[in-house]
């Protein structure tokens, strides 16, 4: 699949120079999910809503690359903090 287009559920500023936000995404595995509020995602935590389970990840700039192994068009939810 192409990269993900997220819709954002929450953007709110954090500590001095950071966001925080969080985003739902539909994806698969090995689709990446650009968040274009972010320059710079320090941390993130993915949820599978399906069943809740934590999906791995890596993180580069502002891009969250789904890593997670057998997910066919699982509903995302990112926890994401950065600048």
């Amino acid at each position: 699949m192409p990269d993900q287009t997220p819709t954002t559920v929450a953007l709110v500023i954090g500590a001095p120079g950071t966001i925080v936000g969080i985003f739902t995404a539909t994806v698969t595995s090995a689709d990446t999910v650009t968040l274009d509020n972010f320059t710079d995602i320090l941390n993130a935590y993915v949820i599978d809503v399906s069943d809740n389970s934590e999906v791995t990840v890596t993180l580069a700039t502002n891009v969250v690359t789904i890593t997670q192994a057998g997910l066919v068009t699982d509903k995302i939810l990112i926890y994401a903090q950065g600048t």
